[in-house]
């Protein structure tokens, strides 16, 4: 049966416990926390029943800081689609430009200007 809970920054961590930021890393260390590490960070399993332990001014702190790391995560992924369509675009663009450049060089024109006689 999986544990109902949240997975918190360090720095999170050391706040709700009241411990410093080198303590949780010497438990993560030493296998004393429950922990995953993403994108290079690490995060720790807090339980539900410890999250009910914290005041509400606590969990809601939490519940915000999780919900703007979401949307930093959500920004960073719109921000590399947005590069990668703008490289598509310059893509096509060039690529139409070749076409219609190769269109004008071909056309002549029927006749050709006369020029001013001085």
């Amino acid at each position: 049966m999986a544990s109902e809970g949240q997975w918190l920054s360090i720095l999170d961590y050391s706040r709700l416990r009241n411990i410093s930021v080198s303590t949780v890393r010497r438990n993560i260390k030493g296998n004393r926390v429950k922990y995953k590490k993403v994108d290079g960070k690490y995060l720790i399993f807090v339980s539900a029943e410890r999250l009910n332990a914290c005041s509400n001014h606590d969990q809601e702190f939490l519940d915000l800081k999780l919900k703007i790391e979401q949307l930093e995560l959500e920004l960073r992924n719109v921000h590399e689609e947005n590069a990668d369509l703008k490289t598509l675009i310059l893509f096509y663009e060039s690529k139409f430009n070749k076409i219609e450049s190769s269109r004008n060089i071909n056309q002549v024109p029927d006749y050709l200007p006369e020029l001013p006689v001085s």
